[in-house]
């Protein structure tokens, strides 16, 4: 209301007559910092509870007990409940420990009016399986350390091995699965106002950062579609100094609403990952790869020699023959053995295979296919009938360079394995700060070498004059 002002946790309540301070002890360790801490224990909020303490409402209370029985290692029941009392005794008859606050009429916070924190049942006798320890407060608890030092995000056996170590209580996956899901609520927000926030953050991407292009597209009802990203430094630099190969590849999405996303990523002359464009979208279908190469297209223009790399998804090659026309399409030399592997059941094959996807030269690639053709002939026949300008270096009408895989759509896949179950806004500014740093990063050490060469194409140098 006008005048008043509340802030959560360490509560301030004001207006224009009097003010009102009280604070709930161990709510100013809830800061959902990201990693700060490789222990449960230091992040663990303190839990103190004396008579006269204030609390703004009944959910901050059993919040805070909550939190100070899973410390001490027992339970507790609520034995009387209104609007202006609440009555907390232990969950063992005859105990004498209990807990009892009232709220006058007049005033909105409670206050603790009686505190017995003497216990006189075992206190061994509190169940694995701690009534109060809820996904909640459980959330609240691992918010602070979500992601860990290897930038794994926790898994729900994770937080399991944690609560069994530092309060000795046995949580169902189910709870800690929810757990894990407000805990990411906490620290990054829901996805339905991520979703909401889309479009903003898409205006300011393109005003703060020249060139950029992005592309929200909603059905007739305003349900989420698809969101494409292009930061305009990496168009500009694709289109200035990187060779035209392009892999793209989609993984999935591991966040409420699942989904999948689109990458496509080039190599840069020092052989590191350049990525060029992401976009979401709900799966891998033809309509989706259409629309994502659209925009892709939308934000390269024309490229003379282009060539795509990708696995043997038949929505991607739709996708590149209808928008790219004028494109070569290649498909990933290792998922091309890695299938054949499979299929065949001879790993010798898939060697040899191997070889002539990534010779240079044409007679030693008719000299392995040759040996190919001795060893198994149906093996021979699926890599002819596959088409070997799709998977040979040889053969393929445009330059592929040293790019035969579509590893560098990988890496970024890999990269992003935390990022992945982020809303969709946040997973967004992710991506973002992660390509200006690795932009950053690149443009300091280009501005130290020490000769014309890339690092990696002047150790290719050295290590052929050895020879």
């Amino acid at each position: 209301m006008p005048g008043t002002s509340e802030v959560r946790h360490n509560i301030t309540v004001s207006d224009s007559n009097n003010t009102i301070t009280w604070v709930i002890p161990g709510a100013d360790s809830y800061s959902f910092g990201i990693g700060r801490s490789s222990t449960l224990a230091t992040q663990e909020p303190t839990c103190m509870i004396y008579k006269g303490q204030f609390f703004p409402s009944k959910k901050d209370l059993k919040r805070l007990v909550g939190l100070f029985s899973m410390r001490e290692n027992f339970e507790w029941k609520v034995k009387r409940s209104n609007k202006t009392t609440l009555h907390l005794v232990c969950i063992i008859d005859n105990c004498t420990w209990k807990l009892r606050v009232v709220r006058r009429d007049e005033e909105t916070y409670f206050q603790v009016k009686s505190f017995v924190n003497q216990h006189s049942c075992p206190l061994e006798e509190v169940h694995r399986r701690h009534r109060q320890a809820s996904a909640v407060i459980i959330g609240e608890v691992i918010a602070p350390r979500l992601q860990q030092h290897d930038g794994r995000l926790m898994r729900p056996k994770d937080i399991i091995a944690d609560m069994k170590t530092m309060y000795g209580i046995q949580v169902m996956y189910s709870k800690e699965h929810d757990a894990l899901q407000y805990a990411l609520s906490l620290t990054y927000g829901t996805h339905e106002e991520s979703f909401k926030l889309l479009p903003s953050f898409a205006y300011v991407l393109e005003q703060q950062n020249p060139g950029t292009i992005t592309d929200l597209q909603c059905a007739d009802d305003d349900t989420f579609l698809y969101f494409f990203m292009s930061l305009g430094s990496s168009i500009r630099g694709f289109r200035r100094c990187m060779r035209p190969v392009i892999a793209v590849d989609g993984t999935h999405l591991k966040g409420r609403f699942g989904g999948t996303m689109f990458v496509a990523t080039a190599q840069d002359g020092n052989e590191q990952v350049y990525p060029i464009a992401f976009g979401y979208g709900d799966s891998e279908n033809n309509l989706s790869w259409e629309w994502f190469l659209e925009c892709l297209r939308g934000a390269l223009s024309h490229i003379d020699d282009l060539v795509f790399i990708s696995d043997r998804h038949a929505s991607i090659e739709a996708g590149i023959s209808k928008v790219f026309p004028y494109a070569t399409h290649t498909i990933c030399c290792w998922h091309f053995v890695e299938n054949m592997k499979k299929r065949f059941h001879r790993k010798d094959v898939a060697d040899i295979m191997d070889s002539a996807a990534r010779t240079y030269s044409e007679f030693n690639y008719n000299r392995h296919m040759e040996e190919l053709h001795r060893l198994h002939k149906g093996a021979f026949e699926y890599a002819i009938a596959a088409g070997p300008h799709k998977w040979s270096r040889v053969h393929c009408p445009q330059r592929r360079y040293r790019l035969m895989t579509t590893n560098v759509a990988e890496c970024i896949n890999s990269c992003l394995k935390f990022a992945r179950q982020l809303p969709m806004m946040t997973l967004a500014e992710f991506i973002r700060n992660m390509l200006q740093k690795w932009f950053h990063d690149r443009h300091a050490a280009a501005r130290s070498m020490r000769h014309q060469l890339t690092d990696a194409a002047h150790l290719v140098i050295l290590k052929r004059v050895e020879k």
